[in-house]
């Protein structure tokens, strides 16, 4: 079921407040009105930043957010503005599921944004990390006037899932900030024979062919190293039996529809973590995100996962189905 957004007058009244110049709101978060619910309100808004919207990310609720943030760059002031996803390690069970079927309302009511972020712990949303991301970004990681206080492992840039979709394909508008900056040679994520993922890619993308999946995977379980992990021809069935819970997996799944008289492909991009991943890596999967969207776009729709039960058979079928509005047209 898709999410029903609550009060949209009022979420956009809020969300103007964030990108106003003439106000100090630097903060929106909105969340579900219950712990199963699908319905989407706004939670809060504030001027005291990230500590402060870091305060309201609780262990058993989903958030989605927009930070504003500034930087300053020579002698000028930018502003960047962060959209990020916090999943609750104590959400319901069966919201978590359905989490991929919300995207595209969210991030459409959400966007434009420069950088995306997603995140399951507070670590995964420190300033350090976030402004480092934005600065990949900005391409301004070694510019920034005033000396970044940490970062970790290399920050990132992540642009937003719907900036990506190829928009040809009848997928929502994409933002205008969609994949400024992004260097993938620069965000600490390194592909292992690039060359072959883009063509392991490219022959899920053609008609001449029967490779419906492809999965890329880290080739260590603390590595920013990654590498083509397979393909194959037998769907998405095949590709989810891959899907390990200590591993972290990037897919691209083909899947036909038929509508009225005529099939239409669709691309799903999944993006697998693994409930027992490696901490370190798991706080840096942010920061990689951009440079992989980057190598798998363009998709109609995405779906994030850390358990089977989010990521189905059925739920990548429901979730294409209501990005095309044939939930209850199409043919068996």
């Amino acid at each position: 079921m898709s999410a029903t957004i609550v009060n949209a007058a009022g979420i956009r009244d809020a969300l103007a407040d964030v990108r106003s110049d003439k106000t100090s709101t630097n903060w929106v978060l909105l969340t579900y009105d219950g712990e199963n619910s699908n319905n989407v309100i706004l939670q809060g808004k504030g001027e005291g930043g990230l500590n402060e919207l870091a305060d309201q990310l609780e262990d058993n609720k989903v958030g989605y957010c927009i930070l504003r943030l500034s930087e300053k760059h020579d002698d000028s002031d930018t502003v960047k503005f962060v959209f990020i996803r916090w999943i609750g390690a104590n959400i319901h069970r069966m919201l978590r599921a359905r989490l991929g079927t919300h995207s595209g309302a969210i991030k459409s009511t959400l966007e434009p944004y420069h950088v995306s972020i997603e995140a399951e712990t507070k670590d995964e949303v420190s300033e350090d990390l976030i402004l480092a991301t934005v600065r990949k970004a900005s391409g301004l990681a070694v510019h920034v006037i005033d000396k970044p206080s940490g970062g970790g492992s290399g920050g990132g840039a992540s642009s937003s899932h719907s900036g990506v979709k190829s928009p040809q394909q009848g997928s929502s508008k994409a933002p205008s900030f969609a994949n400024a900056g992004v260097n993938k040679q620069s965000v600490g994520v390194t592909f292992v024979d690039e060359k072959a993922l883009r063509a392991a890619i490219a022959d899920v993308r053609s008609d001449g062919t029967s490779t419906d999946w492809v999965l890329a995977t880290y080739d260590g379980p603390n590595s920013n190293n990654v590498v083509l992990a397979g393909s194959g021809s037998g769907g998405s069935a095949e590709l989810l039996s891959h899907f390990k819970d200590d591993s972290v997996g990037y897919a691209l799944v083909r899947q036909s529809e038929k509508f009225d008289d005529s099939v239409r492909v669709m691309f799903a991009f999944i993006s697998w973590t693994g409930e027992n991943i490696h901490r370190m890596l798991r706080a840096r999967l942010g920061t990689h995100s951009g440079a992989i969207k980057d190598i798998f776009a363009p998709y109609h729709v995405s779906i994030n996962a850390s358990t089977l039960t989010e990521v189905s058979e059925d739920i990548i079928t429901t979730t294409i189905r209501e990005t095309m509005g044939t939930a209850s047209k199409v043919r068996g």
